[in-house]
């Protein structure tokens, strides 16, 4: 069975947000519980974990792309920096 959540972020509380946005999260029961301990664990909402683990993840993925940008850029311009760094 899944667990259904509803996810009402907290808008009004933290200054970066600057509106507010109703989701309705279907979750696995493991995921769920998983998350329920985890928030449990660190005193927060499932909601705060749920927006901790979205923000996260979307930090790994501009870190991974611009790990990609600046490797092409270091192969394509190769020649550029050895010279410039001599």
């Amino acid at each position: 069975m899944r667990a259904a959540l509803r996810v009402t972020p907290l808008f009004g509380t933290a200054d970066r947000y600057h509106h507010r946005m109703e989701l309705r999260l279907r979750l696995p029961d493991e995921v769920h519980g998983r998350l329920r301990a985890v928030a449990e664990e660190d005193g927060n909402s499932l909601n705060t974990e749920i927006v901790i683990a979205i923000e996260e993840h979307l930090a790994r993925r501009q870190t991974s792309a611009v790990r990609g940008i600046a490797r092409k850029v270091a192969q394509r311009d190769a020649e550029l920096l050895r010279r410039l760094s001599q």
